[in-house]
Order: structure tokens, then sequence, then C-alpha cells
């Protein structure tokens, strides 16, 4: 029976990397402006808290606080209550470095991109992976209003995935697309600022956790039945009257 080169390369490569994290400790960074409340759930469904970890902050946890295969969900504290608000990882052993509210790239394999003279790009799908409601800017201006994350795809109904192609104008290489928390008193919270360095990059998915060096994959990259949800808006609806669309989110804020 042959062997395979490709095999032989990744079968060393996780023997590689299982060897660098024995016995290192676990580093977490939490890129929101919120403060969350970390539980892992094993394999057989046993649930504890593991920590809380400010926002913007990082903390590090002993070696043995997870095991292959746990889930780590992220709640938002609320009094006595837990809200989720992302959606849960699967942990990895081989990084020992979580990343919460992180933002990934994935490829749309070629599908939709045309060369044009006046952009690079014909348009990107954004995917909030939140619990609450987000604003995108570009150039100054709100041009999508994501709905919060419903587990849904654009097919499924879920207005948490939009496609944005600027109105038709396309967009370019280097632009930069910033990330809001969406409040009901029109004063957004920063979350984060992207850039568009890859135009092979057709979907931004906002708000994942992260604990090893892949993406999640496109949702669209197969099926392409239905049309997706379209914004191209370059100013503030005024029916919006200046306010979020979606109310109410204020207690996952630390303002």
């Amino acid at each position: 029976m042959g062997m395979h080169l490709r095999g032989m390369q990744s079968d060393l490569r996780h023997h590689m990397e299982d060897r660098w994290a024995l016995g290192r400790q676990w580093t977490i960074s939490n890129r929101l402006p919120s403060t969350l409340v970390l539980y892992k759930q094993s394999q057989t469904g046993h649930r504890e808290e593991v920590c809380e970890i400010q926002a913007r902050s990082e903390l590090t946890l002993p070696p043995g606080t997870f095991e292959e295969g746990d889930f780590l969900i992220a709640y938002r504290r609320y009094g006595d209550l837990f809200y989720p608000f992302m959606e849960p990882q699967i942990i990895k052993m081989r990084s020992r470095h979580i990343i919460l509210g992180d933002i990934g790239f994935t490829q749309g394999e070629g599908r939709g991109i045309v060369v044009a003279s006046n952009w690079d790009m014909r348009g990107v799908w954004l995917h909030n992976h939140l619990s609450i409601p987000l604003n995108v800017y570009y150039k100054g201006n709100l041009v999508v209003q994501l709905h919060p994350n419903a587990g849904l795809s654009y097919m499924g109904g879920g207005a948490n995935v939009v496609y944005f192609n600027n109105g038709g104008q396309g967009l370019n290489r280097d632009d930069v697309l910033s990330f809001r928390y969406a409040t009901s008193d029109g004063h957004d919270k920063f979350l984060r600022d992207t850039v568009l360095s890859n135009v092979q990059a057709m979907n931004i998915h906002i708000g994942i956790i992260t604990t090893v060096p892949w993406r999640p994959d496109p949702f669209n990259g197969v099926y392409n039945v239905d049309k997706p949800t379209h914004s191209g808006i370059s100013f503030f609806h005024p029916v919006a009257q200046g306010t979020s669309l979606v109310q109410g989110v204020e207690y996952y804020l630390d303002i």
C-alpha cells in the first residue's frame, strides 16, 4: 500500500504541534468591548464555569483547563441571567491561544470574481456570529445593518448574513470596513476595523472564536439556488431616524 506525501506532511505537522502544546498554559484574548463569562462543556454534557474575562483584555489559564473536544461557550452576564453571546467553539489541544471576537476571512474559490476597470472585487459576504446587531461603516457611511446571529444562512432567512456590493460600485483592495455594536440611542460602540487586503476573500466572519489557524468554511461557496440579500445604501436611511433598527441591546455593553 502506497503512502501519500500530503498525509505524511499533515501527520508530521500534527505531531510537532502536539509536542509543542504539551504542558503549555492557555492564553485567552478577548477582543470584544464586552466582559464575558466562559463555560466549558465536555463531550458527556458536563458543564462548568471556567472564568470571567474583562472587555479587551487577556488572561492565562493552567495547562489542564481544557480537554480535547470540550465546547467553549461565551456568555454575557446581565444581573442573574446569562445570555449566549457567540457561537460555541470546539477546543483543539494543538493551539493554546483562544481568541474571542476574532474576524476571519474565507475565499470564494473564484466565484463572482470579475475583472473590472473601476473596482477590484464585486462585493463581499458579511457574517455576524454575535448575538447582537452590528452596524457596518464604509468611508464614513453606515452601509449595512447585520441582525443578531440566528444560526441561519441568507437562504434560511437569516438577516445576520448580508452581501455588500457598495450599491453595485464594487470594492477595492485596501478598502476598510468598520464594525460597531448597534445601540438604540444611535451611539455605536466600536468593535473592529478590517482591511480588504485580499480580493479573493469573499467572506468576512465577524465575532468568531478561534483556537486554530483555520477559519470557518464559506457558507455560500456551493449553493447559489436563491438570490442573496444585497445592501448597497451609501447613507443612513432616514426612516431609521438615526437609531438602530434593532433595539434593546444595552445590557451587552460595558459603558
